[in-house]
């Protein structure tokens, strides 16, 4: 598209994703990342169309879990989760891009974040 027709072009999903037939109205939606860039936290909105088992980690560009910020069942609707960008021992992340993965039976859809120093 565009001309571009580099690896790193490749498209991403959009923000929401269709559910299947029958589910008119439902849909899987990941908010973009606020604030991004991010200083202490940065918030993650997502919906779901019905109960769900979710997924949400942060990873690094080399694409190594940092984090992981939801791993289980969630209630169908809007769902939010923070993350203090910190590694799962605690430790601050480095300033830099990583990537906020979110997985449900219904698809997965990233989004990026940008950490930058205090």
């Amino acid at each position: 598209m565009h001309g571009n027709i580099s690896v790193a072009s490749a498209t991403l999903p959009s923000n929401t994703l269709g559910v299947g037939p029958g589910d008119e109205g439902a849909a899987f939606a990941f908010a973009a990342v606020a604030p991004n860039p991010a200083v202490h936290e940065a918030r993650f909105h997502f919906t779901l169309p019905a109960r769900a088992n979710v997924s949400l980690a942060i990873y690094d560009p080399l694409g190594r879990r940092v984090r992981t910020l939801a791993d289980g069942p969630l209630a169908a609707g809007a769902n939010e989760r923070v993350w203090d960008v910190r590694d799962e021992g605690g430790t601050r992340a480095r300033p830099g891009v990583y990537f906020a993965r979110l997985v449900t039976g219904a698809g997965a859809l990233t989004r990026r974040v940008t950490v930058i120093g205090d």
